[in-house]
């Protein structure tokens, strides 16, 4: 069972059973969201797909630099962040459409060291809060901040 969820390389995903069910470009997903068997795959475009497979099971498919798992039913990709803050004991992940998305809390630390690379150089992990702003500083991974301490 567990061979089956180590990935050759990361790159195009295949669906089992589904040879006409395939993802060319893991860099056009946003998020995907998890529900028991079945996942749905949000892509930057727009639109969404539905496949029968678990989480797990994209994730050990994915590029770990890209993406990251925030709870047990989310895992979204680090281009597609752009805000984190506190909200009351929480924290809250914002996405370039708007929605909010919350760090389980066991993931959270995973999470700050994940989008640490894509922030600019200096930024000290210690600043939890930032917004991704139209100017003035540009991370490595070409995402624009307005950093708040």
């Amino acid at each position: 069972m567990t061979e089956n969820l180590i990935p050759q390389h990361y790159g195009k995903i295949v669906f089992p059973g589904w040879e006409n069910k395939v993802i060319e470009n893991p860099n056009t997903l946003s998020l995907i969201m998890g529900d028991g068997n079945y996942i749905y795959v949000f892509f930057k475009c727009g639109g969404f797909e539905h496949y029968p497979v678990c989480l797990e099971w994209i994730e050990a498919r994915l590029d770990p630099a890209l993406f990251c798992r925030i709870h047990k039913s989310y895992i979204i990709s680090g281009s597609w962040v752009t805000g984190y803050s506190p909200v009351g004991e929480r924290y809250q992940i914002r996405c370039r459409r708007g929605e909010p998305l919350y760090v389980s809390r066991q993931r959270r630390d995973d999470f700050e060291e994940f989008i640490s690379a894509y922030l600019p150089d200096g930024y000290k992990r210690n600043k939890k809060y930032f917004v991704i702003h139209s100017e003035p500083h540009t991370s490595p991974g070409g995402i624009v901040l307005n950093l708040y301490r």
